[in-house]
């Protein structure tokens, strides 16, 4: 897909721009976290997620097939990724709710949509991690100012107790997979 803001398609043997003007404007505006949903499907389809092999979703006869056209499939994972509900994504598109149900079916779609999907998680894990030195030192700070109320100190204690018992509970787990795999592959 271009990044021109209208590149013509034919489907069902009309002219139709393959990204609506709010599509356009959705695509441009930026995210919260540091990755872009543009750049995480510019990711997945650096990794590999092409649409090669991608079926038309032109009309056979009366019946229409269950796939978008080739050209539509990056432009229906981007509003996907940028909206809220899969009706916001139908109204940036410009289709019905029951074309996007079937568009979702396509098997490249799903591959590059989840690509597109798993990368802008990991990039939302990574501000969190980068976040909680500062979240455990205002606890610690919490915890050791004498003048705030008893309750937060309490709450802050709690917090940074129930994490650490995570922390030793997720490192003994951990522990356990480690050698279950390794009897697993003796095994083998």
């Amino acid at each position: 897909m271009s990044d021109r803001e209208t590149t013509p398609s034919i489907t069902n043997h009309s002219q139709k721009p393959t990204e609506t003007p709010k599509v356009a404007r959705a695509r441009k505006r930026s995210v919260t976290n540091a990755r872009s949903p543009r750049e995480a499907l510019d990711k997945a389809r650096s990794a590999g997620m092409t649409c090669e092999g991608a079926q038309n979703g032109e009309t056979q006869g009366n019946q229409m097939q269950p796939f978008p056209p080739v050209d539509r499939i990056e432009e229906t994972v981007l509003a996907l990724l940028q909206s809220k509900t899969d009706s916001d994504a139908c109204e940036a598109l410009g289709i019905h709710r029951t074309t996007l149900f079937r568009w979702k079916k396509n098997p490249h779609l799903q591959r590059l949509y989840r690509e597109a999907r798993r990368d802008l998680y990991e990039t939302n894990i990574s501000q969190l991690q980068t976040g909680t030195s500062e979240a455990i030192q205002t606890l610690r700070a919490i915890v050791g100012d004498k003048d705030a109320q008893d309750s937060a100190r309490v709450s802050a204690a709690r917090v940074i107790l129930d994490q650490a018992a995570k922390h030793f509970e997720r490192e003994a787990l951990e522990d356990r997979i480690r050698l279950l795999e390794k009897i697993i592959e003796k095994r083998k």
